[in-house]
């Protein structure tokens, strides 16, 4: 076995052997990572690739069995005891990944997987403090202390185990920035734009990064809910562009776009309404006696509320106040007129080889917020329900003004639909011209930042890679800014 030099690494060999009859092999680097390695070989006994898994670890001391179920991650958690001392280690599991043996492909593997673990021990940390468990990482326990881990016979074959079922990985889909100050194409996987901030004093510059982001979204076949104060702005994306991007190894390309508003395609949804947000939107106190009526009506009446009317035959019995929760629903309806209906997830994610582009036309109002929390609520539910991981792209243009800082009922149950997106792993991009506008809860989700230089360039930083800048490349469509 030889040192691997390889990103990540160098990966120092730990273990080679057969194991089961099948060539393993574990390696640690010097953050005292893991990285197993297990060749699959064809009827002749050649090898034909490679099942990679890679591990970060941690001691943890607290309610660590609390944090392992609550836990998005996978993860393994090994508790040894040798005399009084009792150690618990969590290993946050990147694999098994099933590649090819050619060098190139080991080595872009290693480096991605690697990058994956890194985002994620952040998001496993935050967690861990949340819950008060104390992690500190392997590179900076005592040796003895990490050496525990290895020294019980059971960890070496979960480590190196045969027996796991193969995950074929695909390759997320690179998507095109522009040009860097070398001339040549900025191009990223479409993984890496998770949660993406665009900022900066230069609004052009903004909206154009803005609009190359939706591009690239829908290019990577993924659906995207995009809400405008300007929707008329995206007409354009309907018809390709120029052949100014041959350069850029791309075509020219119109997607598939509709523009939605208030009662026309779109709907506040009294299925998934926060009933805070419900009563911010009518008005109503949340600690006036009659908000415990709408609360209770809203219960009841869930799956089976077309419009606001539908309200009355849940609000029950003839005192004063499911009398006062009436003429507030007839005041609404003469307010509002037909906001009020059921959204269908599947109209906002359509995709074929491209993503549909939905434009929800947004004001800074209460019934956009309450229309954008609704319809993100209802897309969340269905893609959870599912399974589906990564199922959308959410854009917030202005999103300083459509997600303030500013706290109100509405603006809560916004961010937590928001949050609940991030959960399963949509795509999300806000575009504000300053991250201080933006809430705290927000920015907490934000792994990669584009900051405008100029009309033209910007610079990007991506949570796991060195900080660059570019020009923008020009539209696949014939949107202008």
């Amino acid at each position: 076995m030889d040192v691997l030099r390889l990103p990540h690494g160098p990966w120092y060999p730990l273990f080679g052997g057969k194991y089961e009859g099948t060539d393993v092999s574990l390696y640690q680097n010097p953050d005292r990572d893991f990285l197993s390695v297990i060749v699959d070989r064809d009827e002749k006994g050649n090898p034909r690739g490679l099942v990679l898994t890679m591990y970060k670890g941690f001691l943890a001391e607290g309610p660590v069995q609390q944090l392992l179920e609550s836990m998005k991650q996978n993860a393994y958690l090994f508790i040894t005891k040798r005399g009084e001392n009792i150690h618990r280690f969590l290993l946050i599991v990147r694999g098994p990944r099933y590649i090819g043996i050619a060098p190139e492909e080991l080595r872009k593997a290693i480096e991605e997987m690697g990058n994956a673990l890194y985002r994620e021990q952040i998001v496993v940390r935050e967690l861990a403090k949340a819950m008060s468990v104390t992690l500190t990482a392997l590179r900076d326990v005592p040796k003895r202390v990490a050496a525990a881990l290895l020294a019980e016979p059971l960890v070496l074959p979960r480590l190196t185990g045969t027996k796991t079922t193969v995950q074929i990985v695909e390759e997320a889909p690179q998507v095109v920035l522009g040009k860097n100050r070398d001339g040549l194409v900025a191009k990223e996987p479409i993984t890496e734009f998770r949660c993406v901030c665009i900022s900066g004093e230069h609004e052009r510059g903004r909206k154009r990064a803005l609009a190359i982001f939706v591009e690239n979204y829908a290019l990577a076949g993924i659906p995207v809910i995009l809400f405008s104060k300007n929707p008329r702005r995206y007409e354009g994306l309907r018809n390709a562009g120029t052949e100014k991007l041959k350069e850029y190894h791309m075509a020219p390309m119109g997607f598939p776009v509709s523009i939605v508003s208030p009662g026309n395609g779109a709907f506040i949804d009294l299925n998934v309404i926060d009933p805070d947000a419900f009563l911010d939107l009518l008005g109503v106190s949340p600690n006036a006696a009659v908000a415990r009526v709408f609360q209770e009506a809203l219960g009841r009446g869930k799956g089976g509320l077309e419009t606001i009317k539908d309200l009355h035959e849940y609000l029950t019995g003839s005192q004063y106040f499911p009398l006062q929760a009436r003429r507030i629903i007839l005041a609404a309806e003469k307010k509002f007129g037909n906001v009020f209906g059921k959204n269908e997830a599947t109209n906002y994610l359509t995709a074929t080889e491209l993503g549909g582009i939905t434009v929800v036309s947004m004001r800074e109002d209460v019934v956009h917020m309450a229309l954008a929390h609704t319809i993100l609520e209802v897309v969340y539910l269905f893609l959870k329900k599912r399974g589906r991981r990564g199922g959308v792209a959410v854009v917030f243009e202005d999103a300083h003004r459509l997600v303030p800082r500013a706290r109100s009922p509405l603006v809560n149950a916004l961010i937590e639909s928001v949050k609940h997106l991030a959960d399963i792993k949509a795509y999300l991009a806000f575009e504000t011209p300053n991250e201080s506008q933006l809430p705290d809860d927000i920015m907490r989700k934000i792994e990669t930042r584009v900051v405008t230089v100029s009309d033209d360039e910007a610079g990007m930083r991506i949570l796991t890679k060195r900080p660059y800048r570019f020009f923008f490349r020009p539209f696949a469509s014939s949107i202008t800014i």
